[in-house]
């Protein structure tokens, strides 16, 4: 079965970073970048010659510079996913690409609201969806595509409390952003691993990248290794068609997302500095040098859903997921082999089979950060692998009407990322399908492609 209209990577707005888990309350200049944009942003300084320059067009005679010291940090850049899958039943290409702007302001630099912060970000969207108009996978084989248009993804007021230990965020939001979402984001080209687990729409609605809703959120950090986060956000089956600007901000029912995680080897409080990237993995809010986050969250839709075997209607599903990241191996203890070794992940949640037409999703990986050392210290090579099974009754259905069983479909990717240029990423990519769909019947796909992302 192909995938709902709209539980596919319309998404990643903002992945976590690679050290700071996504619950962390930041700064403007620190917010967590959309998936397209869990791609760090440059920040190496500026040079002469167009290959050392932090943007590409330039910081404008140091007018972006000035503006973010007095609370102003804009971006802009383009992202693009070229995939083909190379084997299978056809052999196709497509393209997907995202132009994202992106304003963070922070009150504190120019008025008496203290910790006081506003981000707005909005994307052109376009091009060919890989997964589902020609390969038919369970899992997109990128996390950028959905509709084409062109909208306001999401904004919100943040303020912070008690020294940051509380922060309070409303506005237009999506929960996929920051619940199931994967740490290791920008690490990772398919839908689960780049960006969040692929049924957390299909099951309990949550809302995606670039089509965020009405949403409030708490976030509470006790301690410096213990965290709490619940949202409640609308409910949008439709979002593009009841909201294509972004701005009409309706109110439909409840949706509850929660999570509580514990971090290992923690970030400094939120007040320190950060610098969040283009040098993918680098901050210096770290304390060590081996940051692990554990986490267990849920997700509650109290509305009705269908029976995909019976069609009877009954209210409420639920989703749950636990996921473990954690540095495991550096190189060195200073310098920029303080940043390079092992990383390994592992996620799975759950949805029951009835309703959920992906009911159990699972990924596993590893990411070597800096194989080599000088000007390439920050490149990685990461290996992942996600299962994610049909629902029960979906299966059934499928053979009711004639079709197979389905079952359990098995990606496993391995990519290479790499910056020639401060402002230029490169990520050439492999995938291969075992049981595309779920349907064991069905020819292995291999897709192979790249990421480009140009920051303007």
């Amino acid at each position: 079965m192909a995938h709902s209209e709209f539980s596919m990577s319309e998404m990643p707005d903002m992945p976590s970073s690679y050290l700071i888990p996504s619950f962390v309350p930041l700064t403007p200049s620190q917010q967590q970048a959309p998936v397209d944009d869990a791609i760090p942003s440059p920040s190496t300084p500026e040079g002469e010659g167009i290959w050392s320059r932090k943007y590409l067009f330039g910081d404008w005679d140091g007018q972006r510079t000035r503006l973010e010291n007095r609370g102003f940090t804009f971006d802009m850049y383009y992202t693009d996913d070229a995939l083909g899958n190379a084997k299978g039943e056809r052999s196709d290409f497509g393209a997907w690409g995202r132009i994202r702007g992106t304003l963070d302001v922070d009150f504190s630099k120019f008025s008496r609201a203290k910790d006081t912060t506003f981000h707005i970000t909005g994307l052109w969207q376009y091009g060919t969806d890989l997964s589902k108009q020609y390969t038919f996978t369970s899992l997109d084989s990128s996390s950028l595509p959905s509709a084409h248009t062109v909208r306001a993804d999401s904004f919100y007021l943040q303020q912070y409390l008690f020294h940051h230990k509380l922060a309070l965020r409303g506005g237009q939001i999506a929960a996929y952003d920051s619940y199931g979402d994967s740490e290791y984001g920008a690490s990772f080209i398919n839908l689960a691993m780049g960006y969040a687990h692929s049924n957390l729409n299909s099951s309990v609605y949550f809302a995606f990248n670039p089509a965020g809703v009405p949403s409030f959120e708490v976030k509470v950090l006790p301690t410096d290794h213990l965290y709490v986060k619940g949202m409640v956000q609308s409910e949008e089956r439709g979002p593009y068609t009841i909201d294509p600007s972004g701005f009409n901000f309706h109110l439909g029912g409840p949706v509850v997302a929660t999570e509580i995680g514990y971090l290992e080897d923690p970030p400094k409080a939120p007040d320190a500095t950060l610098t969040m990237g283009p040098e993918p993995f680098i901050t210096d809010r770290e304390t060590g040098n081996h940051p692990g986050v554990y986490k267990f969250g849920a997700g509650y839709d109290p509305h009705n859903f269908t029976d995909l075997r019976t069609g009877v209607s009954s209210p409420g599903n639920y989703l749950l997921y636990a996921q473990a990241d954690q540095a495991v191996y550096r190189m060195g203890n200073v310098g920029e082999d303080r940043n390079r070794g092992l990383d390994l992940t592992y996620s799975e949640d759950y949805s029951p089979g009835d309703v959920s037409q992906f009911s159990h999703q699972l990924w596993a990986g590893a990411r070597w950060i800096g194989p080599f050392g000088g000007r390439w210290a920050k490149d990685s090579i990461a290996l992942g692998y996600v299962r994610t099974e049909t629902g029960s009754h979906a299966s059934e259905e499928s053979f009711a009407l004639g079709g197979p069983r389905l079952g359990a479909e098995h990606l496993v990717e391995l990519n290479y990322q790499t910056q020639p240029a401060p402002w230029l990423l490169l990520q050439p990519v492999a995938q291969w399908y075992v049981n595309p769909g779920g349907n064991s019947n069905r020819e292995s796909v291999v897709v192979l492609g790249w990421r480009t992302k140009i920051t303007f």
